[in-house]
């Protein structure tokens, strides 16, 4: 709980009625990498709110899985400046597309 909070306040997320320790009795009860998977797919989303947090929370909790949009690459940038411990990842050019010759 205290990475999720680091990455809330890191991004300066809007922390509306909630508390840290509200925040971590609304969430004690989920799996334990559901809110930092919450936290980084609202900042994937450009919602920088606790709130959107706990909405992806709840919304997982009804269909009783994770639905992440990021990669990794993604989760690993994030993480890096303000988890310890967390490499970031090498940015690497994506290959060329493949070119198609036209004929008929």
């Amino acid at each position: 709980m205290e990475d999720v909070l680091r990455l809330l306040y890191h991004y300066s997320f809007d922390m509306g009625p909630f508390s840290p320790e509200k925040l971590n009795q609304r969430w004690q009860n989920l799996p334990a990498a559901w809110p930092r998977l919450a936290a980084i797919e609202a900042l994937y989303q450009g919602r920088y709110k606790a709130v959107s947090v706990d909405r992806l929370l709840q919304f997982w909790q009804q269909r009783g899985t994770t639905n992440v949009h990021f990669n990794r690459d993604f989760e690993r940038l994030i993480c890096a400046r303000v988890l310890p411990g967390e490499p970031v990842a090498p940015v690497t050019a994506p290959p060329p597309p493949p070119k198609f010759s036209a004929q008929a």
